[in-house]
């Protein structure tokens, strides 16, 4: 082989090992990841978090560890969802259900129990306030910031997700990406079912970094988890999350928390998600108790 056939079959060799190498990369999977589930038509989710907080009034100090976990079915054309959410705080739980069916004008019928099924309340909704109900949203990572953020990820190994094996992708995102992950992520839905006001008020005041770890499945290349540190993203809005806590109350939320001896402090707050039965939900059913709400 002549000198320069050999150079030209070297060039493409190399160029050829580059194109693999990126096409197994974060970020081309996770592009490839994103599409695929954006064109779901079902899917189930498994939601757990996990705060760790502490709270101190005149000297004394006491514990309130909250753990929320919550199974989630989704179908879509036309939208509907079925969840259980179970809230654990100081002993206390708390079970709540809820449906929504879409209706031939365009809105939702919801169909909330807070008792575990035992009573239930009936309301009807539009499409813009259903993602913020149920999270429903919550699989359509958007493209453009997984590709701007991709940069700080680096594959970590192999672990089993749902029986399946999985490639594991730790990273951090900051900046823009960290408003546009929270609200993919479902977070606020998942503590508006909780909190007795608006997240979204304190939206727009979130700072920080969340360090990020996603599960891309070998075989299918579906997301199938994510899991989110958001201790120090929340620590930054702590103090205005509390002041529309004592608002709703019908306390003075403007007063200085301190003020009133009250302290609370966020030591951890963590997020879980797995994703399944990818297209293979089965009919949603509203139980009849619920149909006579």
């Amino acid at each position: 082989m002549k000198a320069g056939k050999k150079t030209t079959a070297v060039l493409l060799c190399l160029a050829l090992m580059l194109a693999l190498a990126a096409c197994g990369s974060f970020e081309q999977r996770m592009l490839r990841a994103a599409s695929k589930m954006e064109k779901l038509q079902s899917y189930h989710m498994d939601t757990d978090m996990i705060m760790r907080m502490s709270v101190s009034m005149m000297g004394q100090a006491v514990d309130m560890d909250m753990k929320l976990t919550a199974a989630t079915d989704v179908q879509r054309e036309p939208m509907q969802s079925a969840s259980r959410m179970t809230t654990e705080l100081m002993g206390e739980t708390v079970e709540m259900l809820s449906y929504f069916f879409a209706d031939e004008e365009g809105s939702f019928d919801g169909y909330l129990s807070v008792d575990g099924g035992e009573t239930w309340e009936h309301s009807t909704i539009t499409a813009d306030e259903l993602p913020n109900i149920t999270g429903i949203d919550s699989v359509k990572w958007p493209t453009e910031f997984l590709a701007e953020s991709a940069k700080s990820f680096s594959e970590v190994g192999n672990e089993t997700v749902n029986g399946r094996q999985a490639t594991r992708f730790d990273g951090v995102l900051e900046g823009e990406a960290v408003g546009k992950a929270v609200e993919a992520s479902g977070v606020l839905d998942s503590m508006g079912g909780v909190l007795p006001f608006d997240l979204t008020k304190v939206f727009d005041e979130l700072s920080g970094r969340i360090p990020v770890s996603f599960w891309l499945d070998d075989k299918s290349g579906m997301l199938v988890r994510y899991d989110m540190d958001l201790t120090e993203l929340f620590s930054s809005v702590w103090d205005s999350m509390l002041a529309e806590l004592l608002e709703s109350e019908g306390l003075d939320g403007t007063q200085n928390l301190t003020g009133l001896g009250l302290e609370m402090t966020l030591s951890e707050m963590n997020m879980s998600v797995k994703l399944s039965d990818f297209d293979a939900v089965g009919e949603i059913i509203l139980p009849e108790a619920a149909k006579a709400a």
